[in-house]
């Protein structure tokens, strides 16, 4: 009879030193610390579309010239989203203890307790609370009503983050891996010359590939092919963007956005609702970076932005 196998679960405090086995595995549940967060709506479904907004959403939060992960799930009508640097965080757990061995699953905390009624304590001086639905970290003093997380009662989500070149190889892993790279070695000498069979066909794709996409024949001339479609694509970039801003802005109830449409080289999106809102809703764009012009009609607010 198999048993299901049981993990620990911790809350990860950075200022904590840990130790454990080395067959120990631990669900570990990442603070806010250590990761960006937005609650955002995107005019898509699913999340493999959503990921794509993700760079331009955190842009003005994150550094330039580094590298970040992105990570996102539905929420109802919303979508969470996060950024994070995962050797970063992983280089992190390693110092304070937990090793890419122990570890079976990392979790945001956003995902964990995006519904607790008290703050949860995380070490002497934080606790970890809820606003307008956003796990956050406050000081400990600040917060009256708390308590310490109880592990063992807790249920986890879905929503574990999956991590690129994670984890060390088990035994059955590497012979798997093994067994690969024998059948690898097995096909090279075929492919080898099964390539020098197909070279000619290779050439004949070139020329249709040139003939396909009208390329040009000169290196030069399809540099500047190249310019002309980065510049379309960095437009479309910024189009994304933009869309992406006006349509996560949080209204009051009682406000609608109705639609946003592009016209020559500006995005116009409409609002209704309470008149009174208007400025707000103004306002909450501007906070946001668009640079924006506003006007009123029939008690519709349009909202242009130039690209």
């Amino acid at each position: 009879m198999k048993f299901k196998k049981e993990y620990q679960t911790i809350l990860f405090d950075p200022t904590k030193r840990y130790s454990f086995e080395k067959d120990v595995k631990v669900n570990v549940i990442l603070p806010p610390s250590l990761y960006w967060v937005q609650k955002v709506q995107l005019p898509v479904k699913f999340v493999r579309d959503a990921l794509k907004f993700l760079p331009s959403l955190f842009e003005d939060q994150l550094q330039e010239g580094q590298e970040y992960n992105y990570f996102t799930y539905k929420d109802g009508e919303n979508f969470i989203a996060f950024a994070y640097k995962q050797d970063e965080i992983l280089a992190l757990l390693a110092k304070q203890g937990i090793t890419k061995g122990n570890i079976e699953a990392l979790y945001f905390a956003q995902s964990e307790f995006s519904h607790i009624k008290e703050s949860i304590i995380l070490n002497k001086e934080e606790v970890l609370t809820l606003k307008d639905g956003i796990v956050i970290l406050l000081p400990k003093e600040w917060v009256s009503n708390v308590k310490a997380l109880d592990t063992t009662t807790l249920k986890l989500s879905k929503h574990q983050i999956e991590l690129t070149q994670f984890g060390d190889l088990d035994k059955r892993k590497f012979f798997t891996l093994s067994f690969i790279l024998v059948l690898f070695i097995a096909l090279f000498g075929f492919e080898y010359f099964a390539t020098t069979l197909e070279s000619e066909k290779l050439a004949q794709k070139r020329v249709e590939v040139f003939e396909k996409y009208n390329l040009k024949a000169t290196t030069f001339q399809n540099r500047a092919l190249l310019k002309k479609y980065e510049k379309i694509e960095k437009k479309q970039r910024k189009i994304r963007k933009v869309v992406a801003l006006i349509s996560g802005v949080k209204l009051k109830e009682g406000d609608f956005l109705n639609l946003i449409f592009l016209k020559e080289r500006k995005i116009i999106a409409s609002f209704s609702g309470k008149t009174q809102q208007k400025e707000y809703i103004v306002k909450k764009l501007k906070a946001k970076g668009l640079k924006l012009h506003s006007s009123t009609k029939k008690e519709q607010l349009f909202v242009e932005v130039a690209l």
